[in-house]
């Protein structure tokens, strides 16, 4: 996928057709998370959006990583475009630890807006909001 965005004389169409669409799911989602890791944003964002097309199941945690790489990156655009994509999932589980990560990468990125509608997200599949307010106040106090 690297090479394949790196030369133009081959485009990444045929790279994810031919070798990352024939992987398994765990391989998938192991090559996504090793393309977040080398800190490669494009090719990342492909690869979850190819994720999302056939097989996805929401995971904040994998939101998260996404969010902190492209706005450590300065890509604060796409990382709403990406908010609102998780908005838009159906079935999100209310996973405390998860949507508290999320958070704090949110705040870090001065995004004030979308901490905000992050925790009414997760007021509105039923999370524990005392628990996340209790969070809240820690960070705050251990600043």
């Amino acid at each position: 996928l690297k090479r394949a965005r790196a030369t133009s004389s081959c485009p990444l169409e045929p790279a994810l057709e031919t070798t990352f669409r024939r992987l398994l799911k765990l391989d998938m989602i192991a090559v996504l998370r090793e393309l977040i890791r080398q800190n490669q944003c494009y090719l990342a964002l492909k690869v979850f959006e190819e994720i999302q097309e056939y097989w996805y199941r929401p995971q904040i945690s994998l939101y998260a990583e996404l969010v902190s790489l492209l706005g450590s990156n300065g890509f604060l655009e796409e990382v709403e475009l990406l908010f609102i994509k998780l908005k838009k999932e159906p079935c999100l589980e209310a996973d405390i630890n998860d949507f508290n990560a999320l958070l704090e990468i949110l705040a870090n990125f001065n995004l004030i807006g979308l901490p905000v509608e992050c925790f009414y997200l997760m007021k509105s599949i039923g999370c524990d909001l005392d628990i996340v307010i209790q969070d809240i106040n820690q960070c705050f106090t251990d600043k």
